[in-house]
């Protein structure tokens, strides 16, 4: 399972625990979350089984105000026990972890935790799951052995720090739709 989202805090004062997505949701108490915590300064994985949390990995970077961040939660099911991997902005920033404790392959979500309403906001601006790069089409279908032909895809979820490649060749720039 996959789970992705595009989120930022705004105006979230030192009470704001953090926010996240979480994979394999079963209940409130059986889940994994990929974690932003505003207080610890930094991004951590989280296994809750039975009701307790688990830290499983972290990335030590403070998350900012008013930033936007792209948080993505892949697990898959290894040989009976649970791969995990966390991904910032595009970057394997935890992982992969694999844990013995296999939370079913339930519903992916978002969470946050101790948020002021009147004046802090969680915002989304995208989210997915289970979703995987999709190219449709690019044109055009051929170019100068010199370079310099401009080349256009469209398809679906191409991500933060998408490379194209032709050939053996870096191309230094293109354009998504």
């Amino acid at each position: 399972q996959t789970v992705v989202a595009r989120i930022k805090r705004v105006n979230a004062g030192i009470n704001t625990t953090g926010f996240g997505v979480q994979a394999n949701h079963q209940d409130i108490n059986n889940f994994y979350l990929f974690w932003a915590e505003t207080q610890l300064g930094r991004f951590s994985l989280y296994r809750r089984a039975a009701g307790a949390d688990i830290l499983l990995g972290t990335y030590a970077v403070t998350p900012a105000n008013d930033t936007y961040y792209r948080m993505e939660l892949r697990s898959s099911d290894t040989g009976g026990n649970k791969g995990l991997a966390c991904y910032l902005d595009g970057t394997l920033r935890i992982g992969t972890v694999t844990t013995a404790q296999v939370i079913g392959s339930e519903s992916p979500g978002l969470m946050y935790q101790n948020f002021n309403a009147a004046t802090d906001s969680i915002i989304m601006d995208w989210y997915g799951m289970n979703i995987g790069m999709g190219l449709n089409s690019i044109s055009p279908n051929s170019g100068t052995s010199s370079g310099g032909t401009t080349i256009g895809m469209s398809g679906v979820d191409f991500g933060d720090g998408m490379q194209v490649l032709v050939g053996d060749n870096t191309a230094t720039s293109f354009t998504f739709t």
